[in-house]
């Protein structure tokens, strides 16, 4: 979903658009979600995280959602696939192992670190957190967004610095960069807002004024 393994798929039209040799794919429709898993190499493994995805109307990854809820109504099949996958394979398979879903159907399975990445960073972090925010601190809701145009300028010139610390002031929400790219688009982690994304949204506008 995050085009690194979907290159050159395409939707077809009509036949004539087929080359010589091509592989057709069902198409499956509802809610795409992720998840990443630490595989020990005996068959044991540990589930880091399960997000929901955010695509676009291209059909690109620009960013995912996780929660309590998500983990906990979507982690019973997401264990059992992972089950099925190292007990089904005998390649005592040792790292990350990251799946895509959709209701119950497997869409894709990758070996490799994902788009999805810091999710699992930033639950790993949870004690650090604690440590600076307090004991009361506790990771409700994750956003990330991959899809930020983040003027370099703003960078260098601790603009963004700034708009970091005042939506945590007046959302109580951390903004945490993960990749800012000068020549195209930029990843951050929003850990606490709500739903609606306000501020996100706000943290968004503001740098682009």
């Amino acid at each position: 979903m995050d085009f690194s393994g979907h290159y050159h798929v395409m939707k077809l039209k009509n036949k004539g658009e087929l080359p010589n040799r091509f592989q057709i794919q069902e198409y499956v429709r509802g809610i795409p979600y992720g998840a990443s898993a630490y595989c020990k190499g005996n068959g044991e493994f540990e589930i880091l995280e399960i997000h929901e995805q955010i695509i676009n109307k291209k059909g690109k990854f620009i960013g995912g959602r996780w929660t309590d809820t998500i983990m906990s109504e979507k982690i019973e099949f997401v264990k059992k696939i992972y089950s099925k996958i190292l007990n089904s394979v005998s390649l005592n398979f040792t790292g990350l192992l990251c799946i895509d879903f959709i209701d119950d159907k497997v869409i894709e399975v990758n070996p490799r670190l994902t788009a999805s990445g810091p999710i699992s960073h930033v639950l790993k972090m949870r004690n650090k957190l604690k440590q600076k925010f307090g004991n009361d601190f506790c990771i409700k809701q994750i956003d990330l967004n991959t899809g930020l145009n983040i003027p370099f300028e703003i960078v260098s010139n601790g603009i963004l610095y700034n708009k970091i610390e005042k939506i945590w002031k007046e959302y109580g929400v951390i903004c945490l960069p993960q990749g800012l790219n000068p020549f195209g688009t930029s990843r951050m982690i929003f850990i606490n807002d709500n739903l609606k994304k306000t501020a996100q949204k706000e943290f968004i506008k503001n740098i682009q004024m």
